[in-house]
Parts: C-alpha cells; structure tokens; sequence
C-alpha cells in the first residue's frame, strides 16, 4: 500500500510540466458573462496541444451559444487572405517567447465585452515586460495595440461594435486578436508604436498576400538609409538600400516562415521591428 501511495503522488509530476510563465486573462460582457483564459510561454512549448502544460483540444466542442473565449490555432484560406479554419482551441496556450496566440471571443451580446488582467504580472519580468495585444481589423487597417504593463482592462466590444476582426467558420462568428510576450530587445522601444507610430503592416504576413509585400508605416521613408532583415538566430538574411523601400514597401516573399526582425537604419539612428512569416 505504501508503495502504491508513493506512486500515485509522483504520477502529476511525470506527465505535467509547469510552464515559464502564464497569467489569466478575464472576460465579461454586459449582461454579466464570464470566461477565463491561462495564457503563457515556455522555451519546450509548439503550436500544437501540449499535454505536458495541461492543455486540452476542445476544438471538437461545441461553442457555448452565448458566451465564450477560447485560445485558437488557425489555417489560412486557399488565397491567404483570411483564415478559414481551427485546427485547435484550449482554454490554456502556452507559447513560444515572441509568438503570437490567437485568441477568439464569441458573444450573443455586443454591447460590451471586456477583459482585464494583473498588469503587474508584466512590469518586473524582462522577458515579458514590453507583451501586448493587438487588435487587426481587416488586411489593409493596420491593427491597434494595447501594451499589458501599461492597462488592466480593454473594451473590445461596445455599443454594438467590435474593435476585433471576425471569423466566419462553420456558421460561427468568432472576434479574435492576438497576444505576443516580448521584451525591449524584440520591440526596441514602447515609442516604436507610441510616439514615432512605426509599424510594419500586415503582421504576421502569410507570402501569398499582398504580392508578399510589407509596408512600413509613419515612417519618413526618403530618410531611411537601409534595412537589414535577421533571423531569430540574428544571421542576416536580407540587405535592402534605400532604393529596395520604394513607397514605404518591402518584399519579403523570398522569405520562408519563421519570426524575423527588420532593422531599420536612418543615418545614426536604427529601430527594429518584429516580422512573423506565414
């Protein structure tokens, strides 16, 4: 019996790992609806489900008809404009550090619809300290972001309106919007998007879009010199003069799918920016 007990107690230990990093992120609509999410990173995680960090596939699951937020593993269409299917959704994502988790909301009720989180899970972890929501509206829009560290709460959804994209799948319709974890090194500054307001648009990119092309955005682009692009390993991959930034655009379609950063380079002065490829 003895033996058996000590068994049995060491059992969650084998088969269950406990991740880096999570925090929950609450939802609540108007009508007092609630859902919970475990959201985080983990350097062994994938994008598939990893039973190891206690997470389920529910994608078999039925929506609840009223109200419900789900973290979401998406395929893009045959054009890749848009995504057309879910190949799994939990109620717990663990991430790589830097990838993004997709996460959708059904509601019955768009009134209003607000998450909130302890925003000081994010200010004294330099891994994460610089994580934010983004909030893509649709492929020519370029997304809103919403810093953790700085807000405890977010409307998405008011007075009949969504500030989300929509997912159509199986005569569901799904908002969603995207988490990422990341640090000063990955964004370089809060003032990439706040003060200089420079973003890369679309992003993620799936190459099959847009000619494969990226725009740089509230940037003087007659200024910028040159932009290196680099993999996550920092090895150089593309070395683009000003003449290759014609109009604000880049041409990443000879790029394979992965995260990539974009450094920006004006006489003295560089940015870099986060690319993810589809």
């Amino acid at each position: 019996m003895k033996k058996l007990i000590i068994l049995l107690f060491w059992l969650p230990l084998v088969f269950f790992s406990q991740e880096e990093f999570s925090f929950e992120l609450y939802f609540e609509d108007a009508l007092g609806n609630k859902d919970t999410l475990v959201l985080g990173y983990d350097p062994l995680a994938t994008d598939s489900i990893d039973v190891a960090f206690g997470e389920v596939n529910i994608v078999n699951q039925p929506w609840d008809s009223v109200f419900e937020a789900r973290a979401l593993n998406l395929t893009w269409n045959s054009n890749g404009l848009v995504f057309d299917s879910i190949i799994n959704s939990s109620k717990k994502q663990i991430s790589k550090h830097s990838s993004d988790i997709i996460i959708g909301v059904k509601t019955s009720n768009i009134s209003d619809v607000t998450m909130t989180w302890n925003n000081q899970d994010f200010n004294y972890q330099s891994l994460h300290n610089y994580s934010y929501f983004s909030f893509p509206n649709d492929v020519v829009t370029p997304p809103n972001f919403i810093f953790l560290n700085d807000n405890q709460e977010y409307t998405m959804c008011a007075n009949g309106f969504c500030d989300l994209a929509e997912l159509n799948i199986d005569s569901e319709t799904i908002h969603y919007f995207m988490l990422n974890f990341s640090d000063t090194n990955v964004l370089s500054s809060r003032e990439l998007f706040f003060n200089k307001n420079q973003i890369i648009f679309p992003n993620p990119i799936n190459k099959c879009a847009n000619n494969g092309e990226i725009s740089i955005i509230g940037l003087k682009v007659n200024e910028i010199v040159k932009a290196i692009i680099y993999d996550e390993m920092g090895k150089v991959i593309l070395n683009i003069d000003a003449n290759g930034l014609e109009n604000g655009k880049l041409d990443v379609s000879t790029l394979s799918s992965g995260l990539y950063f974009i450094q920006l380079i004006n006489g003295s002065n560089s940015e870099v920016i986060k690319l993810i490829v589809n």
